[in-house]
């Protein structure tokens, strides 16, 4: 696909962020697809997935950007499965207590 983006823009956040959910080949692409982080002054995360079949070309473009990436592993299914309870509760929580009798 031409123009195929790789990347999804969080808007909905605080901090206006992008996930490369897939590594991008070269340099430029990530830096501008990282730009959408910043736009109007404001700052922003840009997150990168990558897989340990990935980290040459992530490294590469840690040395060509200028930048450094701060390692994260994934998520524990302990915390996936905590922040989605919260979230839930979250939710329910809003519920009009007359509609949530109907449900209970």
């Amino acid at each position: 696909m031409v123009g195929a983006s790789r990347c999804i823009n969080l808007t909905t956040f605080a901090q206006v962020g992008v996930i490369h959910y897939e590594i991008p080949n070269d340099p430029e692409t990530f830096v501008h697809r990282s730009g959408r982080t910043g736009r109007a002054g404001k700052e922003g995360t840009a997150i990168l997935m990558y897989s340990d079949r990935q980290t040459r070309t992530m490294r590469l473009i840690e040395r060509d950007v200028g930048c450094k990436f701060t390692r994260i592993g994934a998520p524990r299914v302990e915390d996936v499965l905590k922040a989605s309870s919260e979230s839930a509760t979250a939710v329910i929580k809003r519920v009009h207590r007359e509609l949530a009798e109907v449900f209970m």
